[in-house]
């Protein structure tokens, strides 16, 4: 669920549009999963985004915001992958993205649709680009290739990935 809680002051605020409903039983027995549901949610045109339910902004100082390009949301994928625990390597020569994260690894090229998806070829209809110095790729197709789900929110224009984080 997309929300604030402050349970102890009586505070619950709907963010947006509700994913999924859950109980929270208190209790002196509390146990802690070792993997938990985490959650980014992205705005078109919106610098910020959300990581749990903190604000933070998509690319500190410089404003950049995810963008749709041929009807597909575009996000500046560096504070998604990090956000995940992830790690992103960058090629200036070849202009290859590298993309690991939740036990993935994805390539892409700026300006082509073949990329690779732990090592086997894929094509993607739209194909990673750069706009005022940020790599901009395809979030559906960025996200679910690193074990993640994608929501789309028409309503509000967001983006909402849901993956698993290992504690």
């Amino acid at each position: 669920m997309l929300a604030e809680a402050d349970p102890v002051n009586g505070v619950n605020e709907v963010l947006g549009d509700v994913i999924g409903k859950f109980t929270i039983t208190t209790g002196s027995n509390i146990t802690k999963s070792e993997n938990t549901k985490s959650f980014i949610v992205l705005q078109i045109d919106n610098p910020n985004m959300s990581v749990n339910g903190k604000s933070q902004e998509i690319d500190p100082g410089r404003g950049t915001t995810p963008i749709v390009v041929s009807s597909r949301s575009m996000v500046p994928i560096r504070a998604i992958v990090e956000s995940m625990n992830g790690t992103i390597n960058w090629d200036n020569v070849s202009q290859q993205i590298t993309l690991t994260a939740n036990g993935s690894t994805v390539n892409m090229w700026v300006g082509k649709k073949e990329i690779t998806v732990n090592g086997v070829k894929r094509e993607i209809d739209v194909a990673p680009l750069i706009q005022n110095g940020r790599t901009f790729v395809p979030i559906r197709f960025s996200a679910e290739n690193l074990n993640a789900k994608v929501d789309w929110i028409n309503s509000t224009r967001e983006a909402v990935i849901t993956y698993e984080k290992l504690k």
